[in-house]
């Protein structure tokens, strides 16, 4: 499977997802029919960088903090290096989401 498969695939869930949040109304389907599959991925991919961003940047070493009182230090390592791998693969679908905005605008 290339990427530009996985791309379809994906454009094809979100837009399904779009279309049940509808609901039925037929004034937003119509603005959905009428949208790019460009901007639907574009803002699935805003969306979810914008819900793991804060979560692992903020949530996960504040846990990794106060479960540090109660686990071995050797769990903790583990921990925390989990948490980067979090991270870092919350900086690389920034870096995609950069690239997929900036891309139509260079």
């Amino acid at each position: 499977m290339d990427l530009e498969q996985m791309r379809r695939k994906a454009v094809k869930f979100v837009r399904q997802k779009e279309e049940r949040a509808c609901g039925g109304n037929p004034e937003r389907l119509a603005e959905l029919a009428t949208t790019s599959d460009d901007y639907l991925f574009k803002k699935a991919l805003w969306t979810l960088f914008m819900i793991v961003g804060p979560i692992c940047f903020v949530v996960l070493p504040v846990l990794i903090s106060f479960f540090g009182i109660f686990l071995p230090p050797q769990w903790i390592a583990v921990l925390w290096t989990l948490a980067k791998v979090c991270m870092a693969l919350t900086l690389f679908l920034f870096s995609v989401c950069l690239y997929l905005t900036m891309k139509g605008n260079i």
